[in-house]
């Protein structure tokens, strides 16, 4: 009965991973925000170490703003609320 349940709780964690990987991966969210060509370029003159986290939050930024889109502008826009100091 144990050896049983140890392969079924193996085999079944594979797909429970599976499901949660896809289920969390942002081309499938439904609020994922789109980036015009020129906002991407900016994006690309922050160091490579940084930009995962530079992006999502000028992608947060933007969804609290309900916006659909990240244009130059609300680049610029969330990159000077960020270098405000509170």
């Amino acid at each position: 009965m144990a050896r049983r349940l140890s392969r079924f709780l193996r085999k079944s964690s594979k797909d429970i991973v599976r499901l949660l990987t896809f289920s969390n991966c942002p081309c499938t969210m439904s609020n994922a925000v789109k980036w015009t060509a020129e906002a991407e370029a900016l994006l690309k003159e922050i160091p490579f170490f940084v930009r995962p986290a530079a992006r999502k939050k000028i992608e947060k930024f933007a969804r609290e703003r309900e916006l659909q889109e990240i244009t130059e502008a609300v680049y610029r826009e969330a990159k000077e609320q960020f270098g405000r100091k509170k």
